[in-house]
């Protein structure tokens, strides 16, 4: 299989890149739904509450301490993007949108 063979475009590039900028909020509608669930449950009970508030805190600490190594990876990995997206420029690669849809 030959480089060109992959037809990569701009488009493909940045919607990569959108999705590795969108990672690392995977699993924050979880965290959201499972507190409002808690506190639901917990009721007008102190001792149910602090509980709850308890296990919230440590959720979203385990969330934040995740997201902060996920953000590492991903600036990583956008950086080795780059450098693909250089390389295959390099080589006449990379597609534009108007050759592979057959404007030029």
């Amino acid at each position: 299989m030959e480089l060109q063979e992959i037809q990569l475009t701009e488009a493909d590039f940045n919607l990569l890149i959108e999705g590795l900028d969108s990672l690392p909020e995977k699993g924050a509608a979880g965290l959201i739904m499972a507190s409002l669930t808690g506190k639901l449950m917990a009721g007008d009970n102190p001792r149910h509450q602090a509980e709850v508030d308890k296990a919230i805190a440590r959720h979203e600490k385990e969330h934040e301490a995740r997201k902060k190594a996920i953000d590492e990876d991903i600036a990583l990995l956008k950086g080795k993007l780059i450098l693909l997206k250089r390389y295959l420029v390099t080589n006449g690669a990379l597609k534009t949108v108007n050759k592979i849809v057959g404007n030029e």
